[in-house]
């Protein structure tokens, strides 16, 4: 009886690392290929907005609606880099400007702190 229970518990294990290996593949498959994928989104209102989507090398910008998409312009490959640029250097700017203001929010605390003190 012990033997079969250990036997259904490792079978069990097997099938879960498999499902876990699998899914695991799965996600760097896909995010390697980097054939589509949305570059910016810009809402207009409720279910409205302008959507640039990466196509291979190309990017399309689309106007997007409740039921309708239509094709507002093709970018061609230097555009696209364009935009992923100007992304990376967003984020690295948000980066430094949180380290920035954390480093201000010390200095303020220590001199608030030395004034009180002081006083």
């Amino acid at each position: 009886m012990i033997d079969v229970v250990f036997q259904v518990f490792v079978a069990l294990a097997a099938v879960i690392f498999l499902i876990y290996a699998l899914s695991f593949a799965a996600k760097k498959r896909r995010g390697s290929s980097g054939f589509l994928g949305l570059l910016e989104y810009l809402s207009l209102g409720p279910k409205r907005g302008i959507a640039v989507v990466k196509v291979g090398k190309r990017a399309i910008v689309l106007g997007v609606t409740q039921t309708d998409f239509k094709l507002l312009k093709t970018l061609g490959e230097q555009e696209v880099e364009a935009i992923a640029f100007k992304k990376t250097l967003n984020a690295e700017m948000s980066k430094t400007g949180s380290q920035l203001a954390d480093t201000f929010n010390r200095i303020v605390r220590r001199l608030s702190g030395k004034t009180g003190k002081d006083n």
